[in-house]
This record gives C-alpha cells, structure tokens and sequence, in this order.
C-alpha cells in the first residue's frame, strides 16, 4: 500500500529543509507540504492516521479537532495531552523527542486498522467527555464563580 503524507509546518525555513529531505528520500508525490491550513477538518477526516509530533504546546487544539472527528491520533506527550489520553486506548502517545517510539506508533496504527478504529472511538468518547464547547463553557464559568466569589469575601 502507498501512503499519501500531508505535512503542515509553521516556518518557511522548517519547510525547506522538510521538502530537500523528502527529495532525498526519493518521497516527492508522496509527501506532500501544505503549509497552513485555515480549516484542517477535511484533512484529518480524511486521514488514516493524524500525527503531531510537536516539542512544545500547551493545550493542542489539534487533539480535540482530531478526536472529535473521530480520528486515531499519534502524538508526543506535549502539554495537556497525557491529561485525559490514555496510550494504546485513546491515542498513541511517546515521549518528546523521541523519533524511534514516534514511527514505531504511526507504523503501529496503520499497520491495525481495526485497531485504529477501537482507539479512535475511545478518542471519540474522552472528546465528548472533555472537549465539547458546553463542557469548556462551564468549566470557565466555574472558574469564573471561584474567582468572583472570593473577590466579593475579600471585599466583606
């Protein structure tokens, strides 16, 4: 089976140096380097896999797109992920930095297409569970009520 690699970046120079390897890997046509995307959902639906492989984030928002689309999802442990993800259940998840574990876990995921579809739902249901706009609605409001009333007892 032949894949078809669509690849996002942030800077122009990340992006040069991506695509001279990927030439030299003999990977034109194969991997594709889209750059920005305003509105990614058609790719992730699309994809068998969605990849993100950053070294730094706070609160990805790429993993609650991708989840509640209903995708399998392979990251590092960068930020909040390792919060409601779960590796091997909800996503696969490896360490920072670490390439090796990283292509193990996409080579993993393609290679189980059943399997794929398993960990996919259960990314489904922790999205619900944690990343559907009411349930952040009311978790900032609650933060909001903490806030709000220890203002007003420093104030009585």
């Amino acid at each position: 089976r032949r894949w078809l690699i669509r690849a996002v970046w942030l800077k122009a120079l990340r992006r040069i140096s991506l695509q001279q390897r990927c030439s030299a890997l003999g990977l034109d046509g194969v991997v594709i380097l889209t750059g920005h995307l305003p509105d990614p959902a058609d790719e992730m639906r699309a994809a068998d896999v969605v990849a993100l492989s950053s070294d730094w984030e706070g609160s990805p928002l790429v993993v609650a797109e991708c989840l509640t689309l209903g995708r399998p999802l392979v990251t590092t442990a960068v930020g909040t992920v390792t919060r409601h993800l779960v590796d091997g259940v909800s996503a696969r998840i490896t360490p920072i930095g670490d390439v090796q574990a990283f292509a193990a876990a996409l080579i993993a995921v393609l290679g189980d297409p059943a399997g794929a579809r398993r960990m996919a739902e259960a990314g489904r249901v922790v999205a619900a569970q944690h990343f559907d706009p009411d349930h952040l609605v009311a978790a900032v409001a609650a933060v909001y009520e903490v806030v709000v009333g220890r203002v007003a007892g420093a104030r009585s």
